[in-house]
């Protein structure tokens, strides 16, 4: 049986809090570590963003493109338990980019969902439960932006 998105973060989150206890590294390796499983595991696999509508980056984390090469969705991560720091920032950040449909900032435990096009936004915590974030992640699918994949 598939795992749905709930559950993959779930045991995304459970690998994270393994590996923080025994990595221990200093520095950011919590975030890009919690980015790459995030993008590969749940937008990737789950979700069907094919690698090459996935753009890393440093001023923009992780940009989900179309097949024009616009930007349709940005997602900022956080390293997870640090909150939605850096709200304002990010948030400034997206008017470079006036193609996007949303921007997803999330530490893994809180998720903040912006949507540019009608300038609302949309929060979840984990603990909301499985069918509050299966909601929250709906307009994520590639799907609906990748005609033909």
């Amino acid at each position: 049986m598939e795992e749905n998105a709930y559950q993959i973060l779930t045991k995304i989150l459970e690998r994270y809090e393994s590996y923080e206890r025994f990595l221990k590294y200093p520095g950011d390796w919590g975030e890009r570590a919690f980015r790459g499983w995030l993008v590969f595991e749940l937008f990737h696999k789950y979700l069907g963003w094919s690698i090459e509508y996935i753009v890393f980056g440093e001023r923009f984390d992780v940009l989900l493109i179309n097949k024009d090469k616009k930007p349709i969705i940005n997602i900022e991560t956080k390293k997870p338990g640090n909150g939605l720091i850096g709200y304002e920032d990010f948030k400034k950040r997206l008017e470079d980019y006036q193609t996007l449909y949303y921007a997803i900032l999330t530490d893994g435990f809180l998720w903040l969902n912006l949507d540019c096009l009608d300038k609302t936004e949309k929060k979840r915590d984990i603990s909301d439960g499985e069918k509050a974030f299966e909601n929250f992640i709906k307009p994520f699918w590639s799907r609906k932006y990748i005609v033909g994949e």
